[in-house]
């Protein structure tokens, strides 16, 4: 797998119905054309059942240079992470540059609890 998602338990918060997750990202080995394919039922804490209760996924990039998004799969283990190049267009598929892996990425998630 090209990117691993670690919970970071220390960054949760309740508010009302919604809790919300920091999630960090290590990019390793290569890029799969079309994204790279992301299992949210990994994460025990996350109370998602569904992906429907998935009201924010925002990505942020440490250093500012590249963007990344996230894509809904059909269910919550087929959830694609796409990543943009400096000018805009999806990185294309092969080994990750050393940009990319210095890179720390992290994405805030909000779902409704259940």
């Amino acid at each position: 797998m090209a990117i691993a998602l670690t919970h970071r338990p220390d960054m949760y918060d309740v508010t009302g119905r919604l809790e919300t997750f920091r999630v960090d990202f290590v990019l390793s080995g290569s890029y799969s054309s079309g994204g790279e394919t992301v299992d949210l039922t990994a994460f025990p804490r996350m109370h998602v059942r569904d992906k429907a209760k998935i009201r924010r996924f925002e990505i942020y990039s440490a250093n500012g240079v590249y963007s990344y998004s996230y894509v809904a799969g059909s269910n919550l283990t087929n959830g694609k992470i796409k990543i943009f190049t400096a000018l805009g267009t999806e990185l294309g598929a092969g080994a990750y540059a050393a940009g990319y892996t210095a890179d720390t990425p992290f994405a805030i998630i909000e779902v409704l609890k259940t």
